[in-house]
């Protein structure tokens, strides 16, 4: 068995298969040369101390290391030569015991690292630093005991070294490090005898290559496959269609060690929301808000997305509005626009004001809530259903325009059903002198029962259902009103996007008459208009007008992506609101995770190495990264 060289595995394997004259196969790279009459010269008696019992004739190209400054002191380089390729310099490890009885497979592991070598004399040899170890459990059957596989013959030989080459010792690697760090597995459990038994069980070449690290390993591993991929998270938020909102908190670990937890939610470069982790960084003295800005300004700039900060999202403490300040004024944005209070900080203090009174006036404004509720139900039985198409079908009668787009969603209706009868109806108004005219009007009705809740709905325009909600509260309104207009303004400034996101297929699904009539609306109201004028008010624009399938609007990001050549600058604004998280709950998320890497069976991982673990795991999960790959 033979595996190249690879920089991303620790340890490089040369395996050949003994022969009478001790040659190693040309396909490790120790070529024969039976007519190289050099090649046959017994140089071995030139033993060298460290060297004695070495084989140079079965080594060419391989050299006994160089004397240096610094010594091999670990107990491994007792059981195995220190040799170079070529005076390179590159140095590996020969085990002696291997090389000495011309053992089938002959191993050999980069020097940079004894990690490698140390699990060869382990699991091969049965040696430890203690010395000899406990003898091993009779060897499991492996799967090619089990089939009945015999080297020696040709067809199972071609079978077994197709088994043994199509096992890939990087791509192992990295699905390794993959489940060690989304799973929080403990690097030790690498480490168990069971562990490796299974692995072995499952494919000898795991073992026989020195696929399975140390904990020390794995602690490299995983810091490498960081920053393997930290550029390719730099990029994802570089190319993104929304501004990078931020969420952060504060966590206090086990260790009495305070941390903070910073994340970012965006809109990437394919319109999909993508929120993961970006630091876990120290914080050391006080949790001011000079301190805390201090720790995100630094990742914001690691990461090279300065210039398109968003919003951010914390809870209520002090210390975030004073962290908010000191960022506002080195990022250049306004604290008032930007500084958002995290929404389930703020449910929870509603909460806890009714269960436990600690508002004078909440159990009388509870009350108060529910007597309107029981006046608007006695209303409504005064009225019924009956009282209630009354209205609406003389609230249509009275507007050409209603009418109008009464006759336009029946024919979107008709069209999306595949009916054969086209025509439009008007409503039927009752009476008072017909004592049938109630009946025509239900039965009417029922018949544009669709048509007239798409129209109802969306007549309702956003300010209008603002207003009707808060209006005991007319100043919030207004204030409301401008501060959405001064952050309007910050977007005609700014340059337009000019690409276009193209549209994702939809996954089949079963449909009725009513989904089918939905999505003909969606699909009417989402066909792409031409691009916008600069000059023009493009929130003063949409205001002004209605869509009626905007009542029917179950995704307003794929919503406002599809319009991003009408209202190119509207549009960005939008994105960039609809892309801001609700809640600053995903850092607590993450440190719940990052204190099972630190329970006191843990206590002596290193701060790198949760950092980065946490955050590949979460890279992974998100979609930023393949670690696989």
């Amino acid at each position: 068995m033979a595996l190249s060289t690879n920089p991303d595995i620790s340890a490089t394997l040369f395996s050949t298969t003994s022969t009478a004259n001790s040659d190693l196969d040309t396909a490790t790279g120790f070529n024969r040369s039976d007519d190289n009459t050099e090649a046959n010269v017994d140089i071995s008696s030139t033993a060298h101390s460290g060297y004695e019992g070495i084989d140079w004739n079965r080594l060419p190209g391989y050299l006994a290391s160089k004397q240096r400054r610094r010594q091999r002191t670990g107990w491994v380089w007792e059981r195995g030569y220190d040799i170079e390729k070529d005076s390179s310099g590159h140095r590996f490890w020969l085990c002696k015991e291997c090389h000495q009885t011309k053992a089938a497979i002959t191993h050999m592991y980069d020097a940079a690292s004894t990690s490698q070598a140390n699990g060869h004399m382990e699991y091969v040899h049965r040696i430890n630093r203690g010395g000899k170890m406990s003898p091993r459990r009779k060897k499991q059957r492996t799967l090619f005991d089990m089939v009945g596989l015999d080297a020696r013959q040709g067809k199972d030989q071609a079978v077994t070294n197709a088994f043994i080459t199509s096992f890939d010792p990087l791509r192992f690697q990295r699905l390794l490090i993959r489940w060690v760090a989304c799973d929080n597995v403990p690097f030790n459990t690498l480490e168990s005898p069971y562990f490796r038994e299974l692995m072995e069980y499952a494919n000898s070449a795991i073992i026989e290559s020195g696929s399975l690290p140390t904990h020390n390993t794995m602690h490299e591993w995983i810091v490498r496959t960081f920053n393997r991929h930290k550029g390719v998270v730099t990029e994802l938020l570089g190319r993104s269609l929304s501004r990078i909102n931020v969420s952060f908190d504060v966590w206090t670990s086990r260790k009495f060690t305070s941390v903070l937890g910073l994340t970012v939610h965006f809109l990437d470069d394919e319109g999909k929301f993508r929120t993961f982790l970006l630091g876990l960084p120290q914080i050391e003295g006080r949790h001011c808000g000079e301190n805390l800005a201090g720790r995100v300004s630094e990742i914001i700039y690691e990461y090279g997305f300065e210039g398109r900060v968003g919003y951010f999202v914390t809870d209520n403490a002090e210390s975030n509005d004073t962290c908010l300040e000191e960022l506002a004024t080195e990022l250049g944005f306004n604290k008032q626009h930007h500084r958002l209070r995290c929404c389930g900080h703020i449910i929870n203090l509603v909460a806890r004001s009714i269960l436990f009174g600690t508002d004078a006036d909440a159990f009388e404004e509870d009350c108060q809530a529910d007597k309107e509720l029981q006046d608007e139900m006695r209303l409504w039985r005064a009225k019924g259903p009956i009282g209630k198409l009354h209205n609406i079908v003389h609230w249509v009668q009275r507007s050409g325009q209603r009418i109008d787009k009464l006759h336009k969603l029946q024919s979107i209706e008709n069209t999306a059903l595949g009916l054969e009868d086209r025509s439009t109806y008007d409503v039927i108004t009752d009476n008072a002198t017909r004592w049938n005219s109630s009946e025509a009007m239900m039965e009417r009705g029922y018949q544009l029962r669709n048509p007239l809740d798409s129209l109802v709905q969306a007549e309702v325009t956003e300010w209008d259902h603002v207003e009707s909600q808060w209006a005991d509260h007319p100043d919030w309104l207004e204030r409301g009103k401008i501060a959405v207009r001064e952050l309007w303004e910050e977007y005609p400034k700014l340059p337009v996007e000019q690409d276009t996101i193209p549209e994702q297929p939809t996954a089949a699904r079963k449909t009725t008459d009513l989904g089918d009539f939905m999505a003909s609306v969606r699909k009417l109201s989402t066909q792409r208009a031409p691009s916008a004028p600069p000059t023009r008010d493009e929130y003063a624009e949409r205001l002004s007008t209605s869509d009626p399938g905007d009542c029917l609007v179950d995704n307003p990001i794929q919503y406002w992506l599809l319009r991003r050549r009408q209202y190119p600058r509207l549009s960005r604004m939008a994105i960039d609101l609809f892309s801001v998280p609700a809640m600053s709950s995903k850092p607590e998320r993450i440190f719940s995770l990052a204190g099972q890497m630190v329970t006191p069976p843990r206590k002596r991982l290193q701060a790198d190495v949760v950092v980065t673990a946490r955050c590949i795991s979460s890279w992974e999960k998100s979609g930023a990264i393949e670690i696989s790959k």
